[in-house]
């Protein structure tokens, strides 16, 4: 491994072990607003793969219910996640 990659993870990897529920809220949040700006990262559900869950919506559903199923999804990630934070 580079020596770049190496001290990019010692500085990171504390972070995210202290922070797991902050890192947690911000990929919910990027869900969610992926959803709902409809950001072709997010909201592409076939890539390579025809199979699975995401692409089952997508066929089932279309893309507007691909985005509420991933909006919801963002969501609950987040509120688990605050909920969690809160507790601790």
């Amino acid at each position: 491994m580079s020596d770049l990659y190496t001290k990019l993870m010692e500085r990171v990897m504390p972070f995210l072990q202290a922070n797991w529920l902050l890192f947690l809220i911000v990929v919910g949040a990027l869900f969610l607003l992926g959803a709902i700006f409809r950001w072709k990262w997010v909201c592409n559900p076939q890539g390579g793969n025809t199979q699975g869950f995401p692409a089952f919506v997508y066929r089932n559903f279309g893309e507007k219910g691909y985005r509420v199923i991933t909006g919801i999804s963002g969501a609950a990630i987040i509120l688990c996640s605050a909920v969690l934070w809160l507790l601790m």
